[in-house]
């Protein structure tokens, strides 16, 4: 975890990733990239000398209309300090019927009905990271 916490440091001072009062929010499937991610910005967020503030936020698919639990993940947030959020959603059953492809993360782009725009809604977040698509050195929303 050091070595990532330290990698993910060289790259927000290289490219100047994070401004002061940057709220950054992490999209977390419940994957290791993402988890790491969120729990290395944690740190992060503590050591850096710029002040922000990381926060997660789980879109549950819904697959065969069942809740996914996601508890491990908001216990584990929590006692990292990160505040965590999920939100329900109808992507599995929207998935199932319209997607061509065989895995929903090919079918995120072309995902017109709203779902991919949901958790953007009442947030305030001034980053948005998507999994590993962090440390590419861009700014999604400045």
């Amino acid at each position: 975890m050091q070595r990532l916490e330290g990698l993910l440091r060289k790259a927000v001072q290289d490219y100047e990733m994070i401004a002061p009062g940057d709220r950054v929010c992490v999209g977390v499937s419940g994957g290791k990239d993402s988890v790491a991610l969120t729990v290395a910005l944690g740190h992060l967020r503590r050591s850096l000398g710029v002040p922000f503030e990381v926060m997660a936020v789980t879109l549950d698919p819904r697959f065969g209309g069942v809740e996914a639990d996601y508890q491990p993940l908001a216990d584990l947030f929590a006692q990292e300090g990160i505040p965590y959020e999920i939100r329900r959603t109808d992507i599995g059953p929207w998935y199932l019927i319209t997607a061509k492809s065989r895995t929903p993360a090919r079918c995120v782009p072309k995902c017109g009905a709203g779902h991919c725009t949901l958790p953007r809604r009442n947030l305030a977040a001034t980053k948005w990271r998507w999994g590993t698509t962090w440390m590419m050195p861009w700014r999604l929303f400045t």
